[in-house]
């Protein structure tokens, strides 16, 4: 099961907790992925 199926199922069960947790845990996934790609790709 992915990631934002397993967002779409907390929420269509109504468990705003576990989706938001869901939804923090991509956020900063998200977030360090990019800053990895900037830092990686270096500065031009």
């Amino acid at each position: 099961r992915t990631l934002p199926l397993a967002i779409y199922s907390a929420v269509a069960a109504g468990d705003m907790k576990e989706a938001g947790d869901y939804v923090l845990i991509l956020v900063v996934f998200s977030f360090f992925a990019v800053m990895c790609i900037d830092v990686l790709g270096g500065k031009k």
